[in-house]
């Protein structure tokens, strides 16, 4: 039995367009799951990598060896009216938050945190008079102890001047947790 050229089991365009379709899709699919598991792990695992040529986003080494030295829980506290674009550049806070992101990965889990609060607003402030409480309850416990709060985790305080409104305050605070 021979074929004629007519009877061939080539694909029709029809064929052709969906299995091109049913192709496309699959591609589209599995780069849609790439993307997604590619976004879990580096959610999970973040990595931070300074490629200028002179390092000038890392900490430095005085740094590193005052972060890697933390042998207590630490909590830094910036607390300032965050969203007030007139006393607060955006750009420093920024800055700010990269600075203590790196100094959390560089001391490891549950020994250094940062707590930003807004004292813009009126929960900003309720949270900034709960961290000045939390603090005096603690040196109180510390003083009730031994004599006043631990050498070894000092509270250090610097507010900006005195004639300055409660919400145009900047407070930075050092505690540990």
């Amino acid at each position: 039995m021979s074929r004629s050229p007519t009877a061939s089991h080539a694909p029709s365009s029809a064929g052709r367009r969906i299995r091109f379709g049913a192709m496309s899709v699959v591609l589209i699919a599995a780069a849609t799951v790439s993307l997604v598991i590619a976004n879990l792990l580096a959610a999970r695992y973040p990595v931070r990598m300074d490629v200028t040529e002179m390092r000038e986003h890392r900490l430095s080494p005085r740094s590193q060896a005052l972060v890697s030295g933390l042998t207590g829980s630490y909590e830094v506290v910036v607390a300032a009216p965050l969203k007030d674009r007139r006393l607060i550049d955006p750009r420093a806070v920024e800055r700010t938050t990269d600075v203590l992101d790196q100094f959390q990965l560089a001391a490891g889990k549950g020994h250094f945190k940062s707590t930003w609060i807004d004292t813009g607003s009126a929960s900003g402030m309720k949270a900034y008079d709960d961290l000045l409480k939390r603090l005096v309850d603690r040196d109180a416990a510390g003083a009730a102890g031994g004599g006043g709060p631990p050498a070894s985790s000092p509270s250090r305080f610097a507010r900006a001047g005195a004639g300055e409104s409660s919400n145009a305050r900047i407070t930075a605070a050092t505690a540990p947790g």
